[in-house]
């Protein structure tokens, strides 16, 4: 297997690519990042896990023990605290008045751009390196890491403070280092960071303890010395204890969590059944696969993941990451097909599928003949509709059809598109800033096809090539603006209305 020259460059090269263009767009926060966010201003200011005095801006939260609490998992909150208790100190927050739609949309997109963005960049790097295990041969692998992460609903939700990007980042990277333990001599600590890694997935979003079994049933059936699997599930048990811990600190027993006291008009159907889940109907698969809102209609994409699936089961040698990836592609279709809230909300698609996308997309390596001739028409089709939901607002999904209704007639012919932080930092028009991200996604590329000697001179053209990527990011995407890196934007200090209930759904822009 030789890597290509300089791979480790071109790899973190590939990370900023990412970073820049899901840090440089500015969303409209919303009840779910609310929720978040208020159990995080709870610990920084009053160091405990009642959310009582934020509870007021989302409609998102549990109750118990006549407490407020977040409705959440806990993980995304607990990565998020280090981060905003610096930008308090940072920027003076406690001498402003937070209490604003336009403020809460600037703290929320401070810290999606240091936890969320990262993450989801992170990812994409994490798809590449499988699909290079997979298929190290030619371009494949970096050519599906940005179809993942370009032409699916990856990149809206990385512009949103949501925990799907995070958990999906955390449980797909257990996955790879459970596949380098079964396919080389990585040492055995190696599992242990695995089964952190999937241990910390269920922190961020339970339902990604799926995945964590699927990868204990993969190990138990894939490693040649089985008790390596205990350092697998020693790393998860770490992971266990810290949430049963939040558990009984929260509501009272360890294996209470918070859906079981939302308190949300809905609150009574997610205690129906399995925390929500019943019964599997066709209506609901439909509307997840078919609908104006589900994947084969975002992401035209996914039409091909059947020959991707085919043409990796037919490699006897990938039988078994195979069979784990259709396993946890169908359990979540299904589990999703039962549960009561199947799109979760005012969203573009359906977002509790977010978490199977590695898993799906890492095959599309596989896809060769005359289907390659289909797959990259629809890979820039689905970017063309993830561009138009990321630039039109990927929060406002109360239309029928919102790509028609809303996302594409705003953003390709009333030009109306969400802030973006060059236009914010110096005055850059809409356009020359959308340029600017083609520019970005074009050196990207570039880094992979450009065949560098391996040598000192090779290496430091890449370096250089490398640096310019970290610069452009610092200044034109980075949540901290180099010319006045603690002064918080003059447009997010106008006044503006408080967030109450999630705020209002339609964007407004501060400029």
């Amino acid at each position: 297997m030789t890597k290509p020259t300089h791979f480790r460059w071109r790899l973190l090269a590939t990370f900023l690519v990412f970073l820049t263009i899901y840090t440089i767009f500015m969303q409209r926060t919303g009840s779910n990042a609310l929720s978040r966010l208020n159990l995080t201003f709870s610990l920084s200011y009053e160091g405990r896990l009642q959310i009582d005095h934020f509870a007021h801006d989302s409609i998102d939260k549990a109750y118990f023990s006549h407490h407020y609490y977040t409705d959440k998992a806990p993980g995304v909150s607990l990565m998020a605290l280090p981060w905003f208790n610096f930008f308090r100190d940072w920027f003076r927050l406690d001498k402003v008045n937070t209490d604003t739609q336009l403020m809460m949309d600037f703290i929320t997109w401070l810290i999606n751009g240091v936890v969320n963005a990262p993450l989801s960049a992170l990812l994409v790097v994490l798809v590449a390196l499988a699909a290079y295990r997979f298929r190290p041969d030619g371009n494949r692998f970096w050519m599906v890491a940005y179809l993942f992460g370009l032409a699916t609903l990856i990149w809206p939700y990385a512009t949103l403070l949501f925990g799907h990007n995070v958990a999906s980042c955390f449980s797909f990277a257990a996955f790879v280092m459970a596949f380098w333990a079964r396919t080389g001599e990585d040492p055995p600590w190696l599992l242990f960071l695995s089964g952190l890694s999937a241990g910390f997935a269920v922190i961020v979003e339970y339902p990604n303890g799926i995945i964590a079994v699927a990868l204990l049933v993969y190990l138990w059936f894939t490693l040649q010395e089985r008790r390596r699997i205990l350092w697998y599930v020693a790393g998860g048990a770490i992971m266990l204890v810290l949430l049963l811990i939040y558990n009984q600190a929260s509501f009272g027993a360890p294996w209470h969590i918070s859906y079981m006291y939302h308190s949300a008009p809905w609150g009574a159907e997610q205690r129906k059944g399995l925390l929500g889940v019943t019964i599997p109907t066709w209506h609901k698969f439909d509307e997840l696969l078919f609908s104006p809102r589900g994947l084969l209609y975002l992401m035209p994409v996914t039409l091909l993941a059947p020959v991707a699936y085919w043409q990796m089961f037919r490699r006897r040698r990938w039988r078994p990451e195979f069979y784990l990836f259709s396993t946890i592609s169908l359990l979540f279709l299904l589990l999703n097909s039962a549960y009561f809230y199947t799109m979760g909300g005012s969203v573009p698609g359906p977002r509790f599928l977010l978490v199977t996308f590695p898993y799906l997309f890492v095959p599309y390596v596989f896809i060769e003949g005359r289907w390659r001739w289909l797959l990259w028409p629809l890979a820039a089709l689905s970017a063309l509709i993830q561009f138009a939901i990321v630039d039109g607002n990927p929060g406002v999904g109360r239309f029928a059809n919102p790509l028609l209704q809303y996302w594409l007639p705003r953003v390709f012919l009333e030009h109306q598109g969400v802030p973006l932080v060059p236009r914010l930092r110096y005055g850059i028009p809409y356009r020359l800033s959308i340029l600017f991200i083609l520019i970005v996604i074009a050196l990207g590329i570039l880094v992979w096809l450009w065949h560098v000697a391996p040598t000192k001179k090779g290496r430091m053209k890449m370096i250089l090539l490398t640096g310019l990527l970290l610069i452009l990011y610092l200044v034109f995407a980075s949540p901290l603006n180099v010319q006045h890196p603690r002064q918080i934007p003059p447009a997010f200090l106008r006044p503006s209305p408080p967030v109450r209930d999630g705020g209002p759904l339609l964007p407004t822009d501060p400029f």
